[in-house]
């Protein structure tokens, strides 16, 4: 029986069996080694690889920049300050029409289901005014002071329609209607007279109480003292 013996190895194996272990051996001591001071640029580096705990903390400060300049200071609606100021009350300001609803002062406007207003004028001889008392959504009585004092209604164009009133002067009853935008007059003469007046529009109501004095005592010779309340409703 033949036994077998391994044959010895060929120069060129041998050659090959030494390479092999020296590039193994290079390589992990290699692999166990830090790169040489100045050794790694930027194709050592595995683009994404690098993490900010990598760089030290002294070098981590300096990738923030200085703080930006301030911008310009916000205004509102896109308004310069002067101009946002002049659009805007002040504090503890109040506005022009601050008293107003609508455009109508308290004496005006309703009070529950109704409201009331006192009106005193004193007149002087010959002084007149269209407006003496105002009656929202039905129209003004004037007054005109003189040797013959009147009263007169211009009914309110706001509202079509005509103006239905009634009067009581000094017993004497009297009605009449006025389509808006006309006025009518009621002579009084020189003698002083109280005067009850109601006011009818639609829903709209108004009853006037009005004391006349002519040359009252204490009072200018020739002047007028008108007294007036008034109460009304607007439907």
């Amino acid at each position: 029986m033949n036994s077998w013996r391994p044959s010895r190895p060929s120069p060129a194996m041998i050659v090959a069996l030494l390479s092999l272990c020296i590039a193994l051996g290079g390589s992990a001591v290699a692999a166990t080694k830090l790169a040489a001071k100045n050794s790694v640029n930027s194709r050592a580096v595995i683009n994404g690889s690098l993490k900010l705990a990598d760089f030290k903390k002294a070098e981590r400060t300096k990738l923030k920049g200085a703080k930006g300049d301030a911008g310009p200071a916000g205004t509102p609606d896109g308004y310069t300050k002067a101009e946002a100021d002049g659009r805007f009350l002040a504090g503890g300001a109040k506005a022009a029409d601050a008293d107003k609803i609508d455009g109508l002062d308290s004496s005006s406007l309703m009070q529950g289901n109704g409201s009331a207003q006192s009106v005193f004028r004193l007149f002087a001889d010959t002084e007149e005014t269209d407006a003496f008392v105002t009656l929202p959504r039905m129209g003004k009585l004037g007054f005109t002071c003189g040797s013959t004092m009147s009263l007169g209604f211009t009914p309110s164009a706001a509202i079509g329609g005509p103006v239905s009133w009634s009067t009581d002067d000094n017993g004497t009853l009297s009605s009449r209607s006025n389509s808006f935008g006309s006025a009518q007059l009621i002579n009084l003469g020189a003698t002083s007279h109280q005067i009850v007046a109601q006011f009818h529009r639609s829903e709209d109501s108004a009853t006037v109480i009005m004391s006349i004095f002519r040359s009252a005592t204490g009072d200018p010779v020739g002047s007028c003292r008108v007294h007036a309340q008034v109460t009304y409703t607007i439907g």
